[in-house]
This record gives C-alpha cells, sequence and structure tokens, in this order.
C-alpha cells in the first residue's frame, strides 16, 4: 500500500511539472506542430540538428558526425559542433510519427519535466526526512522553471537547456560515494554523466 502511495505521489509530481511547462511556455502549445522557441538565430540550426541525425542515421546509414552537406564535397567534422546528438537520438522515433517541429517541443517539454523531476528526486534524497513534503517540489520547481531556463527557451537554446541529466547525475555520484558497494550508484552516475556529455559538452566538463 504504501508503494502505491509513493507511486502516486511521483505521478502527480510529474504531472504537475508538465501542466507547469505548458503554462510557463504557453503558446507554444498551441502551435505545438508549426513554431519552435527561439529568436531565429540558434533555433533552425538545433532543429536542424534533430534532421540530419536521423538523415545520417536511419536513411544515409551513415556517421552522423561527418556531414558533406555542408562544405560540399569536402564536408564537415561535427564532433566538437554543438549537435546535440542524443536529442537527434531520441528524435529519431518521433520524427516519422509526430513531424520534426513537434519532435522538437517534445523534446523541449521533456527537458523542463525531467530537469525538475531530477531536482526534486535530488533534493528527496538530501534533505532531512522530517522536511515539509512540498521543499522537493519546490527545488524541483526552482531549478527546472528559473528565469535563465527561460531565457535559453526563449532563444531557442535547446542545448542550454538540455539541463535535465545533471540532478541525475549528481543523485547517483552522492549514493554512489555514499555506498560504494552499491555498485549499480557508479554505473548509473557514469551513464547520467555520458547522457549530459552527448547532450551539452559543458554540462560534462
Amino acid at each position: 500500500m504504501a508503494k502505491q502511495v509513493v507511486w502516486r505521489e511521483h505521478v502527480a509530481v510529474i504531472g504537475v511539472y508538465l501542466l507547469l511547462t505548458v503554462l510557463l511556455t504557453c503558446p507554444l502549445i498551441l502551435r505545438f506542430a508549426t513554431h519552435v522557441p527561439g529568436d531565429g538565430s540558434d533555433d533552425p540550426a538545433l532543429v536542424w540538428n534533430l534532421w540530419w541525425v536521423k538523415q545520417a542515421v536511419v536513411d544515409l546509414h551513415s556517421n552522423p558526425l561527418l556531414c558533406d552537406f555542408m562544405f560540399y564535397p569536402l564536408g564537415i567534422d561535427l564532433t566538437f559542433y554543438t549537435l546535440t546528438i542524443l536529442n537527434g537520438f531520441e528524435s529519431i522515433p518521433l520524427q516519422p510519427l509526430l513531424g520534426l517541429v513537434t519532435a522538437n517541443n517534445v523534446i523541449v517539454f521533456a527537458t523542463f519535466v525531467l530537469s525538475a523531476y531530477g531536482a526534486y528526486l535530488l533534493a528527496r534524497y538530501l534533505l532531512p526526512r522530517d522536511t515539509h513534503p512540498s521543499a522537493p517540489f519546490i527545488v524541483g520547481l526552482i531549478y527546472a522553471f528559473s528565469s535563465n531556463r527561460l531565457v535559453y527557451a526563449s532563444l531557442g537554446q535547446f542545448n542550454i537547456l538540455s539541463t535535465q541529466w545533471i540532478p541525475f547525475y549528481v543523485l547517483f555520484l552522492i549514493k554512489s560515494r555514499r555506498k560504494p558497494k552499491a555498485l549499480r550508484y557508479s554505473v548509473l552516475a557514469a551513464l547520467f554523466l555520458l547522457l549530459n556529455g552527448y547532450t551539452e559538452f559543458t554540462y560534462a566538463s
């Protein structure tokens, strides 16, 4: 019974974070299939990233880090470009079903919800047991919906917006230090560090 209560609490928290994402990014939800957030400078390139990763992997069966669609015929190495390759892989199953623009916006929404939920889990783990239940929720709220994230969203800098894996990495890193014999925490910390790096290099440096 206690597990059911905890499960429902987590679902409710995620649901509220999703609702706040819809409200705080409005009117994006009203133009979800036709518009992306941004000022027209970085957002087209970052949406192109999603298209290119799918084009390279699914259609061309080639390395997405090498692109001859630019600087043809020499091509260009995208290894140190802000390719946000993990976001690109995440978009691959979404693009055929939803289209490129909607796939991008789903990922944008996910960065808010997962950032908030990850910070919520981290705070829930670190705060004393007698802390008011709303405190971890507020921590997630502050982390995910802070002014700097909303600014990056409005500028279309989806790579910098992708902060969702950081709190999960910190959570499992702390757990791995506190329980060094529990190998799963070290593995999960390493996994989320990799997810950070393949989403945005600066978040793994």
